[in-house]
């Protein structure tokens, strides 16, 4: 299948991402590694070749309950992105609020609009079909279990594949702010992906 071919692929985003930029001191994302939804941030300001400064903050020393991050966000969640007077910090609505605030270069193409803020709505199902295939697997549960939540995720990367289709992207001909979401190959790092890659294409 496609998307099993493309997997792989996706994981050349990550490389240029982990940066620190601090000639725009007015905006700021905090974020912490190994998270999927930092990770959606990073990538459409990356795309939008918007600067800012970059705060990696380690999950093994609670560095997303600092005060700093609680003020920001009292859910003691990341990432946080701070634009001036405007703090954001749920990744998708992040992903919107940085299309409306910097529509250029767009990452909704146009007349693709229902398609782009459908696929990116979409996104958490597909990742959390993911870590429940990868979930079952490393806490040893009853194979038949197992075989249950791999025959969801094959469901769930058969509508993905239907979306592609004959498009180059998953929202149409251009990238997306749907393609910033659903970054499958890097959403839940190496061994999940590789672990599910064969549990369902094989």
């Amino acid at each position: 299948m496609r998307l099993a071919e493309l997997l792989p692929v996706c994981v050349i985003f990550l490389l240029p991402l982990c940066k620190a930029v601090s000639s725009m001191p007015g905006r700021v994302l905090i974020w912490g590694s190994g998270s999927s939804p930092c990770w959606r941030v990073m990538i459409a300001l990356e795309e939008k070749g918007l600067q800012y400064e970059s705060k990696q903050i380690e999950f093994s020393s609670k560095g997303h309950k600092t005060p700093e991050v609680l003020e920001l966000n009292p859910r003691g969640q990341v990432p946080v992105l701070k634009d001036g007077d405007t703090v954001v910090s749920e990744s998708l609505a992040t992903l919107q609020y940085l299309e409306e605030a910097y529509p250029e270069p767009s990452l909704v193409p146009k007349g693709a609009s229902p398609q782009v803020l459908q696929r990116l709505h979409e996104s958490p199902n597909v990742q959390q079909a993911i870590g429940a295939v990868f979930i079952a697997k490393n806490k040893n549960e009853p194979q038949e279990e197992l075989d249950s939540k791999v025959k969801e995720l094959k469901k769930e990367l058969g509508y993905w594949e239907s979306y592609l289709g004959s498009n180059k992207y998953i929202a149409g001909a251009q990238y997306s702010l749907a393609g910033a979401a659903n970054h499958i190959a890097i959403s839940l790092r190496f061994e999940p992906l590789l672990l599910c890659a064969r549990l369902v294409y094989t």
